[in-house]
């Protein structure tokens, strides 16, 4: 969608956007439609589903000029994510559980309750999807693998052991507590499920119902809105939502939640 190496970009014609949707459309060289949505679900009455971390991306492709084509959809994600400090050495690996293929990825040396340029020290990144006929995977530097993908239309189910920094730079704003001052709480997701990967996987096939609850809250917003103070009001609130609830972390357990709200001001 631009600014990564590979291939020339694509046409965007149009976005969309609602309470929980960001939806953009692509034209490709003239000869497919592909619509590709984010999709991160909001659950006001769920606290263990808005514990989860996660959201889903979802790519649709149509012909646009009359011919049959073979598309392949291939998406990454690079190891700048697991750390804000870009010097620090990012770990990865891949597996299965069930029909569910995922990469994970995170920092090597975890520093719990810091931060580093807003993007916390500690946890893990996890990128999922159905393991498929057809589907291939690799792990390894960015050029290389978008490289062969554009050539072969193929990933060579292959990972790199080199662990190495996400990127090579020598300055980073660190913003840390003490931690000797804290308390440790486990993520409110961990009293749902036994472990993280229990967790991608129970939000993968939970994809239906997201959409469904989804697509109720986006109408009851934008009705509601509308109703109380017009259209230009619903613009507002429709793009506050996932604002909102992304802010907010949840902990501790069922009988004893927190709410942490991260301050983005």
């Amino acid at each position: 969608m631009g600014g990564a190496p590979g291939p020339s970009h694509v046409k965007q014609l149009s976005l969309e956007y609602t309470s929980t949707k960001s939806i953009f459309t692509f034209d490709v060289a003239g000869k497919i439609l592909m619509t590709v949505t984010f999709l991160s679900p909001v659950y006001p009455d769920d606290m263990g589903r808005q514990s989860q971390q996660f959201s889903y991306i979802i790519a649709k492709a149509k012909s646009s000029d009359g011919s049959p084509h073979d598309v392949q959809v291939y998406m990454d994600v690079s190891g700048e994510w697991a750390s804000g400090d870009n010097g620090q050495v990012v770990q990865w690996d891949t597996g299965n559980s069930g029909d569910i293929a995922y990469h994970k990825f995170f920092r090597k040396d975890q520093e719990q309750f810091r931060e580093a340029n807003e993007i916390a020290s500690w946890g893990n990144w996890y990128l999922a999807t159905q393991s498929t006929s057809g589907l291939t995977w690799q792990i390894g530097q960015d050029k290389a693998v978008r490289g062969q993908f554009a050539n072969s239309r193929l990933l060579a189910n292959t990972k790199e052991s080199n662990f190495r920094p996400s990127l090579r730079i020598d300055q980073v704003i660190n913003f840390a507590g003490q931690s000797r001052q804290l308390t440790p709480l486990p993520g409110l997701w961990s009293s749902y499920y036994k472990d993280d990967i229990s967790a991608v996987v129970a939000f993968f096939k939970d994809y239906q119902h997201a959409c469904k609850v989804s697509s109720e809250l986006d109408d009851r917003i934008q009705s509601d809105s509308e109703e109380a103070a017009g259209k230009d009001y619903a613009l507002i609130t429709t793009l506050a939502v996932r604002q909102t609830f992304g802010a907010l972390q949840y902990a501790g357990t069922p009988s004893k939640p927190y709410i942490f709200l991260k301050e983005i001001s």
